[in-house]
Parts: C-alpha cells; sequence; structure tokens
C-alpha cells in the first residue's frame, strides 16, 4: 500500500485477549498507544523498517524479539520490550513499562521519547524523505 509517499505494509490488528497475553509474558503493562497499535496494526513495515508488535509469529514479535534478547543478554533490563532493531551495532528500540522509548545498546540505555506516538511521529511520518 502507498500513503502519503510511503509504502506500508500492515499485519493486521490483534484482539485484547493477544495483548494481555503479550504483558503476561513481558511482565508488565504496555503503554495506552502502543496497545492502540497493537490492536489496529499488529506490525507495521513503513518504507523497509519493521516495526515490531503482535500477530506474527517470527522475529517481529515483540515477545519473541525480547525473549530473544534477554537471553542473549544478561544485561538486558527489566520492564522493557523490544519494538525496533536498527540491525547496526546491537541497537535495540525498547518500550519501558513507563511508555517512554529507549535505545538500547551494549554501551547502555537511553530515553529518546516520552511515547511511542512521539517516536513514530518524529523518526517515521515527520521524517523527511
Amino acid at each position: 500500500m502507498l500513503f502519503d509517499g510511503y509504502t506500508i505494509t500492515v499485519t493486521g490488528g490483534v484482539d485484547k485477549a493477544s495483548v494481555e497475553l503479550a504483558e503476561n509474558a513481558l511482565g508488565f503493562k504496555l503503554s495506552s498507544d502502543f496497545v492502540e497499535y497493537l490492536l489496529n496494526y499488529g506490525t507495521v513495515e513503513l518504507n523497509g523498517n519493521e516495526l515490531f508488535g503482535l500477530g506474527v509469529e517470527d522475529y517481529r514479535n515483540i515477545i519473541i524479539a525480547t525473549t530473544d534478547e534477554r537471553s542473549l543478554s544478561q544485561n538486558f533490563p527489566e520492564n522493557y520490550c523490544v519494538i525496533f532493531n536498527l540491525g547496526i551495532n546491537s541497537v535495540l528500540i525498547l518500550l519501558g513499562n513507563d511508555g517512554c522509548i529507549y535505545q538500547y545498546s551494549p554501551q547502555g540505555i537511553e530515553k529518546i521519547f516520552d511515547s511511542f506516538n512521539n517516536w513514530i511521529l518524529e523518526e517515521y511520518v515527520n521524517y523527511p524523505r
């Protein structure tokens, strides 16, 4: 699908039971804006960038991605889930249980946005083409 100059692929929203299952598996409540994303879209690919979510059974699933990272690194922070993998220098974008967005790398973790919606707007919707 092409929307306003963007190529977008959406897997389709999930039900509330799937969100509750994810929250139980991850061990924390997801922010309301991220839950809205999951219910409406599931996962999204935007101009080749894969935004993780639910409704898929591969590396883009937040449960699978987060569980994999937790098993790979004993320093992986609790109460965070993987929502994007930059694919460069082991840098991941995480959603924290506080609803904020963080950049995580072997060097540490840094808050980069106050919400999932702000991250999407700044990094993808308003990003110059």
